[in-house]
């Protein structure tokens, strides 16, 4: 029961912040200034978590201490996590129209790190990291999305 709940987390938890991102957008009022970031957002962020792999590179817990892992996975570098920077884009993203489910999705997000840590893919600095480029790569493209529209309201 444990071990489903895991890779549960590890693999498909990743759908709660679309799908909450896609709601949010539904619902605002502002649905293309948040598309904009959105848009800009998620190649930012990738963009970054490249960048930063580039410069630190660890093998995952499983290669390391030999095991297999809960979700199946090819040893290269775990940091940073992928997923995690993805749902805290989607996270940000989210926080900066709905405060409430944007630290709901935060929260998500931190259960999505901690299950691929529990799962044998990350360690915890490639979760943590992964969380801070997400805010950066948010934060950077909000600043060039007022850059470039300004009239577009928040």
């Amino acid at each position: 029961m444990w071990d489903a709940l895991v890779i549960f987390g590890a693999k498909y938890l990743i759908a709660v912040p679309v799908l909450v991102l896609l709601y949010v957008l539904y619902k605002s009022r502002h649905k293309r200034y948040l598309l904009m970031v959105t848009a800009l957002s998620l190649p930012v962020v990738y963009a970054l978590a490249r960048l930063v792999g580039l410069f630190y590179s660890h093998e995952q817990p499983f290669a390391l201490m030999g095991f297999e892992p809960l979700v199946p996975h090819d040893i290269d570098n775990s940091f940073p996590s992928d997923h995690v920077a993805v749902a805290g884009a989607l996270s940000m993203v989210t926080y900066l129209q709905h405060r409430g489910l944007g630290v709901f999705l935060w929260i998500v997000t931190a259960l999505i790190g901690i299950s691929r840590m529990l799962a044998g893919l990350h360690w915890t600095l490639d979760i943590v990291v992964s969380a801070v480029i997400a805010i950066i790569g948010v934060f950077l493209s909000e600043l060039v999305v007022r850059f470039i529209s300004p009239r577009i309201q928040r």
